[in-house]
């Protein structure tokens, strides 16, 4: 969130707003350490109270969206851990208790093993072509169940029906249909056919003997 407030793109296109955000965290890691641990603490403390306040009114946790910060060529492993997890991890201790918490990484190769043992329930993320770990490789990394498995700008987008849910068939056979649930790795367009997102559900579905 502090990227969107402090990034002044050139223009409102979608790469040039991206790298401005890096561009504004960068300097401000190096120019003001202390100031953007405070603007994080403050903004960490809103969410946190947000967040609880979305439980006390019947919600049944948060899904908690890392919007392409935590990867490489944004910020370094070392720099996320000191200016990311601390606040990440603020918010989510303030939903501890919720019936479930769902992690979302964005972005291509995102620090999974970063996020491996955020108190979630579940983590999703673009598990595939995207350099990131596969569901197998996830599943030796954390113990929340794991979300995707189907390519939201390949398969679902552009694929048959019968390739969605050949899709969805090697997802659940990688990991043996253990703690893993069925979704793309990341917002699916508008126009995704909404003959491919049943497919996705029937995929899930038991297989009748």
């Amino acid at each position: 969130m502090l990227a969107y407030l402090i990034a002044r793109p050139a223009a409102n296109t979608q790469e040039l707003s991206r790298q401005a955000r890096s561009d504004a965290l960068r300097h401000m890691m190096q120019e003001n350490p202390q100031g953007m641990h405070a603007a994080l603490g403050a903004i960490a403390q809103t969410l946190a109270g947000y967040a609880r306040a979305c439980l006390n009114n019947g919600a049944s946790g948060i899904f908690f969206a890392i919007v392409r910060m935590a990867r490489a060529g944004v910020m370094s492993r070392e720099a996320y851990a000191t200016f990311g997890t601390p606040y990440d991890t603020q918010v989510l201790a303030a939903v501890q208790g919720a019936p479930f918490n769902m992690l979302h990484l964005c972005g291509e190769d995102a620090y999974f093993d970063l996020v491996a043992d955020y108190p979630v329930h579940a983590i999703n993320w673009a598990s595939i072509d995207q350099r990131n770990p596969g569901l197998a490789e996830a599943q030796h990394q954390t113990s929340m169940a794991v979300v995707g498995g189907i390519d939201e700008t390949g398969v679902l987008q552009h694929g048959s029906p019968e390739e969605v849910i050949s899709a969805a068939q090697l997802a659940l056979q990688a990991t043996s249909g253990h703690k893993v649930l069925l979704a793309p790795g990341c917002t699916t367009a508008m126009n995704v056919p909404i003959a491919n997102l049943h497919a996705l559900r029937r995929a899930a579905e038991p297989r009748q003997t």
